[in-house]
């Protein structure tokens, strides 16, 4: 058995190596199991774009907004989308960011843009709105339910 401290030394600095992470590589070691592919982006762009060319999407410019409205009535509201059409398909399709907004966020500047349906969704909102607001009204005079009181008097009695 060795008794050089130099070797002593080097063998205790492996030894607390190890014990940290494990086998650090040689006979023996686990090794990469899992294959890591780098995936290019640019691939599905150009792949989208040859699709879009084959089924002749034509791209649409200067539309600022697109509002789709849901039963629920909320609103998938996309700003400066990628607007295309097709003939052929006879579709559209509309691309960008989309966030899910409610009609009360959007609703001065889509007037132009609601149906019936969403008029009448609109009138509805109205009236819950009216009725809360007369109901807080309400409560704050129901503030006043005792009038005029003068408490000295009636510390008094």
């Amino acid at each position: 058995m060795e008794t050089n401290p130099d070797i002593l030394a080097a063998r205790a600095k492996l030894a607390a190596k190890l014990s940290k992470g494990g086998q650090v590589g040689g006979k023996g070691s686990v090794r990469r199991k899992k294959v890591i592919k780098h995936h290019d982006t640019q691939v599905d762009d150009k792949k989208f774009a040859s699709a879009i060319k084959k089924y002749n999407w034509q791209h649409i410019p200067d539309i600022k907004e697109v509002n789709m409205f849901r039963e629920d009535g909320s609103i998938i509201h996309y700003a400066n989308p990628r607007f295309e059409a097709s003939q052929s398909l006879s579709g559209y399709m509309v691309s960008g960011k989309a966030e899910n907004k409610k009609l009360e966020e959007l609703l001065p500047g889509i007037l132009q843009q609601l149906d019936k349906n969403d008029l009448a969704t609109l009138q509805s909102m109205a009236r819950e709105f009216a009725a809360k607001q007369a109901q807080a009204k309400g409560s704050a005079d129901d503030d006043d339910e005792f009038g005029d009181i003068n408490f000295e008097e009636a510390s008094k009695n």
